[in-house]
């Protein structure tokens, strides 16, 4: 792959001139909130958000400092901008190594080994492919947007999707390259909104909320339907769930069904296989009267939800 000249594009929002940098730096005073879901005995929804901690320069440039919280003291991550690379440290060590987080020179068919996960040894970098390049409109801005398949964990297929945004960074967590996205560790992240120097850039279309837990009914009904029907059956206790086949996400694993609260708690959880999409039974026989949601996810992106009112 052949690095390209520096090149440097502006557009014009309402008010605001955003100059397309690969990633935001330490100086847009950035904010990126961020949908954090963790399986386990059913599943939990926070929202974190994401922020750099300092400013620092040392081996002749100026880093971005990124920290999050740990077992034991907190780790760190130092990012910069290189043209329309970002790059990455693990230290202020000049001898160490510097991985490659997004890499907005490529062109389509290309690929690069970025990196992935800091905490798990042999694991650090994964192999991204770019698929596709297209425009977005995001709140008045056209951005740039890399689709890409990357090799999770270092499997055997290079399978898994991920969306990077020119000026915004990935559309699952902006510093996936510290967080961890291994089936092992039981989460997933979704990026719900950015916000530089108190204007907001980006929200996700599917949930249009800055706040991971959906606060009122009405936020979670933005969830698209997609043929969602839900039958609820007060005698028995359940909610048989239909959804008319998808030739292309029916294929898929992981599938889970959660009945969301109007605070935005998961008050069931239900795993799938592939086949129950379209006749699932979720029991809510011990579920408090009250107006909820069902929806429907693949484990990263929700694909269709349906309000009920279980008496």
């Amino acid at each position: 792959m052949v690095l390209r000249p520096l090149i440097f594009s502006f557009v014009v929002a309402p008010a605001l001139a955003v100059a397309q940098q690969p990633f935001p730096t330490y100086t847009d005073n950035g904010t990126w909130s961020v949908l954090q879901c963790i399986t386990g005995s059913g599943t939990t929804c926070i929202t974190t958000t994401q922020t750099y901690a300092e400013a620092n320069t040392f081996c002749g440039h100026t880093w971005s400092t990124y920290t999050w919280p740990t077992f034991g003291s907190p780790n760190v991550a130092h990012l910069r901008n290189d043209g329309l690379r970002t790059l990455l440290r693990r230290s202020m060590d000049c001898l160490d190594k510097e991985y490659v987080i997004y890499d907005f020179s490529m062109e389509v068919g290309d690929s690069v080994y970025a990196a992935l996960n800091m905490d798990l040894p042999g694991q650090d970098t994964a192999l991204f492919v770019l698929q596709a390049i297209d425009t977005v409109e995001i709140l008045g801005v056209d951005r740039r947007r890399f689709s890409l398949l990357f090799n999770l964990c270092n499997q055997d297929m290079v399978s898994t999707p991920m969306e990077w945004i020119e000026g915004i960074g990935s559309t699952m967590h902006p510093f996936y390259s510290v967080d961890c996205l291994c089936y092992l560790c039981q989460q997933s992240f979704t990026l719900l909104c950015y916000d530089s120097s108190g204007v907001q850039l980006y929200v996700n279309p599917v949930f249009n909320t800055c706040d991971t837990l959906l606060t009122t009914i009405h936020e979670a009904e933005t969830v698209p339907t997609s043929g969602l029907q839900v039958i609820y059956d007060a005698a028995a206790g359940t909610l048989r769930v239909l959804r008319a086949w998808n030739g292309r996400d029916e294929m898929a694993s992981r599938h889970s069904l959660m009945l969301i609260t109007a605070d935005g708690r998961t008050a069931v959880h239900h795993d799938l296989e592939g086949a129950a999409i379209h006749g699932a039974l979720m029991d809510v026989s011990r579920v408090a009267p009250g107006a909820y949601v069902v929806v429907l996810t693949d484990g990263r992106t929700r694909l269709a939800g349906h309000r009920v009112v279980i008496e």
